[in-house]
């Protein structure tokens, strides 16, 4: 996790019911949910659920899934590293 430079807290969560994970901005202030992004899955070519989560200097996160993306036929997707904007601001 980590607070972006929207001053929100971002996690990476693996969700229990599709297995496939989030990405939840959470206010520090009052606890709410914000924001769900959720472009994993275990045909999504950033793979599923994600794990680390950065973010750079221009505002994009950066991150890790732990399994699948997208890979040649026959074979099994390890994990991926991805990049995302999700709108925040420069750091």
């Amino acid at each position: 996790m980590l607070v972006a430079g929207d001053g929100n807290l971002w996690v990476a969560e693996q969700t229990a019911n599709n297995f496939n994970g989030d990405l939840i901005a959470l206010s520090l202030s009052t606890g709410t949910v914000l924001k769900t992004l959720n472009p994993f899955s275990i045909n999504a070519a950033v793979g599923a659920p994600p794990s680390a989560l950065l973010q750079v200097k221009d505002g994009t996160l950066w991150g890790t899934t732990t399994m699948f993306g997208k890979v040649s036929a026959g074979h099994f997707g390890d994990g991926v590293v991805y990049s995302l904007n999700a709108d925040l601001p420069a750091r």
